[in-house]
């Protein structure tokens, strides 16, 4: 089995303006490490791991924020795009997969390198 547990970028850096939301993003990798963990000493073969996607352009990010906004966000990762659900999502399935039967208590990030510095 595989468990897929869903956190942020926040939970990596500061976030002082979203501190219970950092905070909130910060637990989960605990959570993530813990369950791994356990679940390996117990021989459940069940694997957890975490994605941590930074900005995605979703609809409700393109509704949120504007276009001038945007393009401020834009400059702070490195690689000068926003992620795609897709590229969430295919994290996700290698995850679930059994190309990933070797991996458990790994956070995946996926922010174009906004957590790189």
């Amino acid at each position: 089995g595989s468990i897929v547990n869903i956190s942020s970028i926040a939970a990596m850096v500061g976030t002082p303006t979203l501190a219970a939301y950092g905070a909130s993003k910060a637990a989960v990798t605990q959570l993530t490490k813990t369950v791994a963990l356990h679940c390996a000493r117990k021989g459940y073969k069940i694997r957890c791991n975490s994605v941590h996607p930074g900005l995605v352009a979703t609809g409700l990010f393109e509704a949120t924020f504007s276009d001038m906004e945007q393009l401020e966000m834009l400059k702070t990762i490195p690689l000068g795009e926003f992620a795609k659900p897709e590229e969430v999502a295919a994290m996700v399935l290698y995850l679930v997969s059994d190309e990933s039967t070797h991996v458990t208590g790994a956070r995946f990030v996926i922010d174009g390198g906004m957590t790189m510095a």
